[in-house]
C-alpha cells in the first residue's frame, strides 16, 4: 500500500512538472514568436544640376496633379494611394503593399518625372509600404 501511494505521488508530481513544462513552453513560444512590426526607413537625395524647387505652382494645382498621378498607378495596375501632406501639399507620398523597392528606383531614376515635381514645387517624395518607407528630397 505504501508502495502504492509513492507511487501514486510520484505520478501527480510528474504530471504536475508536464504542466508546469506545457505552460512555460507555451508562454516562451508566444513571447518568442510575438509579431513585432519593424518599418526600415531609407533617406535618398538626389543630385541634379536643374534649378531649385518652384514655387509657381498653387496647392490646389499639386492635388489636381496627385489625382492624375495616382490614376496613372492603377491603369498600370499598381495599388497605390497618392497624397499630399504638409500645409502647402508639398510632400508627395505614395502608399501600398505593391511599392517596393524596384519601383521607387524606377522613380528616383526617372529624371524629367523627377523634375517635374520638383518644378511643381513638391519638396519631398514618400514612397513606402508596410515594411520599408523611403523618403526622397527633392530640394537642392
Amino acid at each position: 500500500m505504501d508502495n502504492e501511494k509513492q507511487n501514486s505521488n510520484l505520478s501527480k508530481l510528474i504530471t504536475l512538472w508536464l504542466v508546469l513544462l506545457l505552460i512555460i513552453a507555451a508562454a516562451w513560444g508566444g513571447w518568442k514568436f510575438k509579431e513585432s512590426r519593424t518599418v526600415k526607413v531609407y533617406h535618398l537625395r538626389i543630385a541634379t544640376t536643374s534649378p531649385a524647387v518652384g514655387q509657381t505652382v498653387p496647392p490646389t494645382q499639386r492635388m489636381t496633379f496627385v489625382a492624375f498621378f495616382e490614376r496613372q498607378f492603377k491603369d498600370k495596375g499598381i495599388d497605390a494611394a497618392v497624397t499630399t501632406q504638409g500645409e502647402s501639399n508639398d510632400i508627395l507620398t505614395i502608399q501600398g503593399k505593391a511599392v517596393n523597392e524596384s519601383l521607387v528606383l524606377k522613380i528616383v531614376n526617372a529624371n524629367k518625372e523627377i523634375q517635374s515635381l520638383r518644378e511643381m514645387g513638391f519638396k519631398q517624395l514618400v514612397v513606402s509600404n508596410s515594411k520599408a518607407s523611403w523618403h526622397i528630397d527633392l530640394r537642392n
